[in-house]
């Protein structure tokens, strides 16, 4: 019969009946651990953070006077007297946004203004909040004194929160992540712990009889000098299975081999932190993906970061000094040659006949309203244009039918080959294919639209495709392939607003 029960993990053996606590604990509560715990010791975490540092630090900026560069990151010459390394404070700002969904710099002022911004610890600042007067200030120990400073004291970055009306965000990327941070953590403390103690299971050890507290305390002993640590993890040792039987109830290593967990958990801190996971484990399908994947990180976690990070410095900062702070993102590599592609894309639609403005509304430009209407009123200048040189063209007067049909389909196509002959020998001698035709044949809605292609052809290819398929209607084929190409174009532009 078994009248005793020793609980052991391979470095203490408890008695399960004289209440002594029996467990180990291998990652603390919600109250005890804390996101920089798990920013210091996970590392999907620690490189996602540095990745986004690394990201801000390294765009590109620029002071704004009047309406000229005054200073630029490419040859800092920190005329502003107060910001002599802004790219290691732009670092810390980003990172504590990060764990933290704060920030603070202090001002440190002379008689003539701000002498210098120096980061201080979120975990340090308490804002002074009145439910009905807003920020009053803040308050920081010094020397473990409290001492209180006023609003301006501080340039502090609040990011948006649903759930806060006014302060600090409660809700941030490394907290989103904390759950899985968690996870990885206890799976890393598992692993150690049961290396420490000699890559021994937890082990129940049964014990006919009643033996003594003695007696049983010399078990305990023996039991844990025989399997405790790494050191005695190869060791031998003989005893009496008839007076003590261990029982193993505990797990090892083995069933850690599942990685599914673990590979689970690390996508969910890329999400969080907004990263996608070619770029955190360099685990790109192929270079077009990785290209793609920089693009993204780019334009939906980086530049929306620089976007708050630069509204906030001029609110507090640069405002009142008369300057002006901008990131340049579109002065990257990166950016560049996305600008490029869609300008060649822009090219080729607009080449197709399809109308600028709507090939640059699925190409993704953002125009502002001002450029809009000036581009619309340069479009309807252009046509009023195209509409009087057709005219006068055929020599034709304004009230005649444009939609009148050809009577001499051969000479329309024979007029639309000595067209294309003369665009392509001026675009080859003179890099502009817009040149004037005279033609009886030719409709004017088709000499104006050929007109309008011209002035956008650059290649060959380009002359070739104005042409294609004109004779008073587009032919079957063309009409085909400017409906696949839109179609495509639209399709890549809806996946792309839909990775994250």
């Amino acid at each position: 019969m078994v009248d005793k029960l020793i609980y052991t993990d391979g470095r203490k053996a408890v008695d399960l009946w004289d209440g002594d606590e029996g467990w180990t604990i291998l990652s603390g509560d919600d109250s005890k651990t804390e996101t920089r715990d798990y920013y210091k010791f996970i590392p999907t975490l620690f490189r996602a953070v540095q990745l986004r540092m690394n990201a801000i630090s390294s765009m590109p900026f620029e002071i704004i006077k009047g309406k000229e560069q005054w200073d630029f990151s490419g040859d800092w010459q920190n005329k502003i007297n107060f910001m002599p390394n802004p790219f290691g404070l732009l670092e810390l700002v980003e990172a504590s946004l990060i764990v933290a969904g704060c920030a603070y710099l202090f001002r440190e002022k002379s008689v003539v203004g701000t002498k210098g911004l120096r980061y201080h610890l979120p975990s340090s600042v308490t804002p002074i909040i009145d439910p009905a007067k807003g920020l009053q200030g803040f308050k920081r120990p010094v020397n473990n004194v409290e001492r209180r400073f006023k609003v301006e004291d501080y340039v502090y970055f609040w990011p948006p929160d649903p759930y806060v009306e006014i302060g600090p965000a409660m809700n941030f990327p490394a907290q989103a992540a904390a759950n899985a941070s968690g996870v990885l953590l206890s799976m890393d403390v598992f692993a150690a712990s049961f290396l420490n103690r000699g890559a021994i299971k937890i082990t129940l050890l049964s014990v006919k009889g009643m033996p003594k507290e003695a007696e049983r305390q010399k078990l305990e002993d023996w039991w844990s000098r025989l399997v405790g640590g790494v050191r005695n993890a190869f060791t031998g040792k003989v005893f009496n299975a008839d007076a003590v039987t261990p029982t193993v109830i505990g797990e090892g290593l083995k069933e850690l081999e599942n990685t599914t967990i673990s590979e689970d958990k690390r996508e969910d801190v890329a999400v969080a932190l907004g990263i996608p996971m070619s770029i955190l484990f360099a685990n790109a399908a192929n270079y077009a993906t990785s290209q793609q994947d920089d693009l993204n990180f780019l334009t939906k976690t980086v530049i929306p970061d620089c976007t708050f990070i630069a509204s906030i410095l001029n609110d507090q900062v640069f405002k009142a000094e008369g300057l002006k702070f901008r990131f340049m993102p579109e002065t990257l590599d990166a950016m560049q040659e996305d600008e490029a592609a869609r300008s060649a894309a822009l090219q080729q639609m607009t080449s197709a006949g399809v109308p600028l403005l709507m090939a640059m509304d699925m190409l993704g430009f953002e125009l502002t309203d001002e450029q809009r209407a000036e581009l619309e009123k340069a479009m309807l200048e252009k046509e009023a244009r195209a509409e009087e040189m057709a005219r006068q063209l055929q020599g034709k007067p304004a009230g005649d039918n444009e939609d009148e049909p050809d009577e001499d389909d051969q000479e329309s196509k024979a007029d639309l080959k000595r067209w294309e002959r003369k665009a392509l020998k001026a675009l080859e001698r003179d890099g502009n294919a817009l040149v004037s035709f005279v033609s009886d044949y030719i409709t004017i809605s088709d000499a104006k639209r050929i007109n309008d292609g011209l002035e956008h052809a650059a290649t060959a290819e380009d002359v070739r495709a104005v042409f294609r398929g004109t004779n008073g209607k587009p032919d079957a084929k063309s009409v085909l392939e400017l409906t696949e190409a839109l179609r495509s174009v639209a399709l890549a532009m809806r996946e792309k607003d839909a990775q994250p």
